[in-house]
């Protein structure tokens, strides 16, 4: 999904919440944590095309989604559930409101995505889980290896 949604459905969350008595604050914090979970695709574009201008990496992401190839060829690791996971466990643990909000915000953003892939999965030949964690992807990738192997064994 494009950062401008993002943007449009983070301040309808947010205007929402405040409906329930959140502080202005927290909603900040909220909002901007649904956007800035997105800097995962600028470090992978970052490693992968050895290239650390933002510009470049969020024409790449545009042109994915745009071609309705969003997250096919890399795992946005602040986007699974694995890491929504570990952040909930350390807000916890830290006993942090902050990073409870900013939980929130990452948590909302996913959600966000996930409903948009499931839109759109007619697209995708494989399960969308691969793309929102990191335990399916490698069992994804273990699995076509075995069949990689197989076909190799038949062709024998």
């Amino acid at each position: 999904m494009l950062p401008e949604r993002h943007a449009l459905f983070g301040f309808l969350f947010c205007l929402l919440l405040y409906f329930f008595n959140f502080p202005v604050k927290a909603l900040i914090l909220i909002f901007i944590a649904n956007i800035a979970i997105d800097i995962d695709h600028y470090i992978i574009y970052g490693i992968n095309k050895k290239s650390w201008n933002f510009l470049k990496a969020y024409r790449f992401f545009v042109n994915l989604v745009k071609l309705k190839k969003p997250g096919k060829f890399y795992l946005c690791i602040f986007h699974t559930i694995e890491f929504l996971l570990a952040f909930f466990i350390l807000a916890i643990l830290l006993k942090s409101n902050y990073l409870f909000l900013i939980f929130i915000g990452f948590s909302f953003h996913t959600f966000v995505d996930f409903v948009d892939m499931l839109r759109i999965r007619k697209r995708f030949k494989e399960n969308i889980l691969v793309f929102f964690s990191c335990i399916a992807r490698v069992i994804k990738r273990k699995n076509e290896r075995k069949k990689k192997k197989a076909k190799a064994f038949k062709r024998r």
